[in-house]
């Protein structure tokens, strides 16, 4: 097997146990002589591996043991990938907002010039006014957890 498909694998077996603090594999030789992991000794040549589980927050792994710099990386990737799509949320909620209240102000350009129209006009006004405030409180929960994640990926480094 070639070092990317057995760190492909490896990377597999890790991914699987994440949620452990250390994990045991096992790592033999196939009747044509490639690598096979497994969670139980897979033959006499069987040689034992220790993964110990995800290193703590603010830790940086820059050199030593290939899987902890592994599970280092894919925590780097996945905290990355939350913190794109936590941007692309932040977006569309104020791209929402905007679209909501364009409609609104759309609906208060018809309203006639007389009492009827100008109770319409109000009303839309606090409409407006709650759409508003509504995506504001989301937009501002998103940010706050955008922040915590963002302090997280400074804490651990590159």
């Amino acid at each position: 097997m070639n070092g990317f498909k057995e760190l492909s694998l490896v990377s597999a077996l890790v991914a699987v146990c994440l949620n452990a603090s250390a994990t045991e594999i096992y790592q033999c030789k196939d009747a044509k002589g490639r690598s096979v992991f497994s969670q139980t000794p897979c033959g006499k040549d069987a040689t034992k591996k220790i993964i110990e589980g995800p290193a703590e927050l603010g830790t940086v792994i820059p050199d030593g043991d290939p899987a902890k710099r592994l599970i280092f990386s894919n925590e780097r990737r996945e905290l990355d990938r939350k913190i794109t799509s936590q941007k692309r949320y932040i977006s569309s909620l104020q791209s929402n907002m905007d679209r909501d209240l364009a409609g609104l102000r759309a609906k208060k350009s018809h309203a006639n010039n007389n009492l009827a129209g100008a109770q319409w006009e109000q009303s839309i006004s606090t409409e407006m006014q709650a759409v508003t405030e509504r995506y504001r409180s989301k937009i501002s929960v998103a940010e706050n957890q955008l922040d915590r994640l963002l302090t997280e990926s400074a804490g651990l480094g590159d």
